[in-house]
Order: structure tokens, then sequence, then C-alpha cells
């Protein structure tokens, strides 16, 4: 008879498959795994970062553009330190400081081939320097106990073009009578004649600095794709190159170059009513001299020699001409230009380069011992 009882069914191979993988093991997996694709990926920026340079230049930083193609390849003359102190508190004044500058980043970066360097090497001016984003305001100064019992023989407002107009209108006080004559500034010059060296771009990095660029370009290139930038590339219409850069047939600018609008007269003349107002406080003391050094957009600079040059919004520096309270650059970095100077500006920053740094500060000095100034 056959048996009622059911059948065992028989599975085969199921030893084999019920063993399972310890926790720890799962991890040292999932470890490893994430190790060698961090390890990959470092690797790879390394190796990227060796192609493009080091950056140097604010535009391709902020751009996302290459050294290699838009730095500057002819060696830059500057000196071995500064030629002026870059204060932070009050107390950095001394009474030995001739010039007190208050000035952006055109006073403030490249400090080795800036102007200000430069304006120390012709004079032997005694500078110090505070940041119109700094903790020591223009006020301030004048308001300080420094000041008042150590008057500077001059005071420089300096600021780059696209800010002058908002800059200047936020000047305050009331005109105050002057208590004197300044002493004239051309019987104070003792120019130094420092030694000067040669300066390089850098082409080498260590690797920190090569992943960091690496990263930079990568962001900043998916930015400019996705026009985000704010670093716009412009093509030049000459036939003898600009710049030292092997891309010398473009122009990296600012995309805040490219949105200057017309003012009125109106405002413009009052903007220069709060300057003279600011002049006349700080001259009421019959000792300091006061002058505003503008500093052109590198737009202004090249609009001339560019493809799309009457589309470009014009330059708002030609309002400025005639006053003896404001000194606008831009003429003179321009002639530079037109007689085949390479790099008054640097092809890959918004700043100028030592060719153009050095005919600021002579551009300064000229004026400030003219009599015009004095009287």
């Amino acid at each position: 008879m056959g048996s009622d009882q059911p059948k065992k069914s028989t599975k085969i191979g199921t030893h084999a498959s019920s063993e399972t993988i310890h926790p720890a093991k799962r991890y040292s997996r999932y470890t490893w795994l994430v190790g060698g694709a961090a390890v990959a990926m470092i690797g790879f920026l390394i190796a990227y970062g060796a192609q493009l340079d080091p950056l140097d230049g604010d535009l391709t930083r902020i751009g996302g553009y290459v050294e290699k193609e838009y730095g500057w390849n002819t060696a830059q003359t500057g000196f071995a330190s500064p030629g002026f102190l870059l204060g932070d508190e009050l107390g950095d004044y001394a009474p030995n400081h001739t010039v007190v500058v208050f000035g952006d980043s055109f006073s403030l970066s490249r400090p080795d081939t800036n102007w200000l360097s430069y304006l120390h090497d012709a004079t032997g001016f005694e500078i110090v320097l505070f940041s119109l984003s700094g903790k020591v305001t223009l006020e301030a100064f004048l308001q300080s106990e420094e000041f008042r019992t150590h008057p500077p023989a001059l005071l420089i407002y300096e600021t780059v073009e696209r800010s002058w107009m908002q800059r200047f209108l936020a000047m305050s006080g009331e005109v105050e009578p002057s208590a004197g004559s300044p002493e004239a500034l051309s019987t104070k010059l003792r120019p130094v004649v420092a030694v000067r060296k040669e300066i390089h771009r850098p082409e080498t990095a260590d690797l920190k600095t090569r992943i960091s660029t690496s990263i930079n370009h990568i962001e900043r290139s998916i930015a400019r794709a996705m026009k985000l930038t704010e670093v716009e590339a412009l093509e030049i219409d000459r036939p003898s190159p600009m710049f030292s850069s092997k891309k010398a047939e473009s122009l990296l600018v600012l995309k805040d170059d490219l949105g200057k609008r017309a003012v009125s007269d109106e405002t413009v003349a009052q903007a220069l009513s709060h300057l003279d107002v600011m002049r006349s406080r700080v001259e009421a003391n019959g000792v300091t001299r006061f002058l505003a050094v503008v500093f052109p957009d590198k737009l202004t600079v090249y609009t001339e020699w560019l493809h799309e040059k009457d589309s470009l919004p014009k330059s708002l520096l030609p309002a400025l001409r005639g006053s003896d309270t404001v000194l606008p650059l831009d003429e003179v970095l321009m002639r530079l230009v037109s007689d085949g100077a390479q790099d008054v500006y640097l092809p890959n920053d918004s700043h100028a380069g030592w060719i153009g740094s050095e005919a600021a500060a002579k551009t300064v000095v000229e004026f400030v011992t003219s009599d015009a100034f004095a009287h």
C-alpha cells in the first residue's frame, strides 16, 4: 500500500546559498570602494591641475579661464618689497607718513608692482594705505587725533571707474574754510630709485594648489556654460598683440564693465560737489592736500580696439576732465596701448600690469607737483 504521508521535498544547494557575509567584511569592502574612488578622483584633480597652471589673475579665477591661455608671459618689473604700509588700525598711521591713501583693489592688489610702490619710488613719500572696505574709514580718519595732531601732506582717495559715482555721492559734510595754504609737494620729493626685480607668473604649484585650481576651473566652467559667470571674453580687432598671453586676440573683462550706463550732467555735478566738500574738509587744516584718483575699467582702456566697440557702453571718465580735485587716468593708459605697449592691464586680470602702474604713478606725481595743484 502506498503511504498517506506527504513526501518531503529535497532542495539542492541550500547549504551554500544560506552563507551570510559578516557585517565587518561588508563595511571593509565598502570602505575600500569609496577610498579607491577618492584616490582616483584626487589623482585626476592633481593631473588636471598640472595642465592649467596656478591661478594668478582675478578674471581667470572668477571666469574659469585657463591660465596657460590667458596668463601673462612677459616678466613684470617690480620691487623686492612694497613701497607702502597697509594699515589696519588708525594707529598704523605715523607722523612720518607723507601720504595717506584710501583705496580699493587697484591699490591693494599685487603690492610689489602696483602704482603705490612706484609712487614711493618716484617721490620717496612714506605712504600708508587704508582699504575702502576696511575698518578705518575716511570719516574716522578725519575725526581722529592722529589726523588733527600730525596731518599728512597729501590724502589720496583712489577708486575704480565703475564705482566713482556712488562713492563720491556718499561723501558728506559741510564746507570748511582753509586755515592756510599747504606747502608745495614738489619741495618734499626725495626719489628712492629702489632696485627692481623681474617677476614671473607661477607655472608650477604644490599638490594642494593643483587640486584647488582644478576644482575652481571645473566649477567655473560649468557656470560659464550656464551663462552664470561674471567674466566676459571679447574679440580684439587689432593685428599687433596687446597682451603677452597665448590668447592675445581675446580680452577678458568683468561683466560689471559692460553694465555702465550714461548719467546726467546734473548727477555728475552733484557727485563732484560732494567731492569738493570733502576736499575742503581735508584741506581745512592748511597742511593737507586732497586728490581723488580714478583708474579706468579695463573695458575703457581697450574699447577702441574691440570688434564690437560701437555697441559697447561708453566710459564715464570724460565727465571728470577739467576738475582740479579728481584725476582720471584713462588717457595716459590708453595712450600706452595705442603706442604698442603690452600688458598695460594684465590679460588675466582686471588690474594694471607694471607698465600701467608706473605710468599711473608718474601721472599722479606730475599732477600733485604742478603749479595748478599747488594753488
